[in-house]
């Protein structure tokens, strides 16, 4: 994508919170709380006109032997 403007940015993770016409804005925000139910975390650093990163983090899953 062309990155996500600076004034936009911090609100991307809010429920609701929607820069398109027939979104329902909820997407990164259940992203997150499923993430944060697994003991993770997403983080999104953007620079508008060079591109979105998006990270997404887990923890290693126990395996039984």
């Amino acid at each position: 994508g062309c990155g996500i403007s600076s004034d936009i940015l911090p609100g991307v993770f809010q429920p609701f919170y929607s820069t398109k016409e027939d979104g329902t804005g909820m997407g990164l925000a259940l992203c997150r709380d499923i993430t944060a139910k697994h003991g993770g975390g997403i983080d999104i650093t953007s620079s508008e006109g060079k591109g979105t990163s998006v990270t997404v983090s887990l923890p290693l899953a126990k395996l039984d032997d």
